[in-house]
């Protein structure tokens, strides 16, 4: 119901100032009907962890995968670096050139 105010009221927003605040209102109730849903589901699964355990470890898998690594970088020289131990050092030598003692 609440997603569906929102939907509609996103189609009147365009016309003038007052709809587009009873739009960002219905926003934010979306937004925090969506948050206490999540909160209680989520609260539902670990309170009943201990009688049925399959539903919180099959929410649990759901949350951890489609985590991509990061793909190749490239180099203050313009050359793609592949390797872990490379792809961290890029970031840390850009970060340590930013930011020093001085400024902490």
């Amino acid at each position: 119901m609440i997603l569906m105010r929102k939907r509609k009221l996103w189609k009147r927003a365009r016309c003038g100032p007052e709809e587009l605040r009873k739009y960002r209102e219905a926003e934010k109730k979306a937004e925090n009907a969506v948050r206490n849903a999540k909160r209680n589901f989520e609260k539902k699964l670990a309170k009943e962890k201990s009688k049925n355990s399959k539903p919180f470890y099959a929410y649990l898998k759901g949350k951890t995968k489609g985590r991509t690594a990061v793909g190749p970088l490239r180099g203050a020289d313009k050359k793609m670096v592949s390797s872990n131990d490379g792809m961290a050092e890029i970031p840390n030598k850009f970060f340590a050139s930013v930011v020093s003692l001085r400024h902490v």
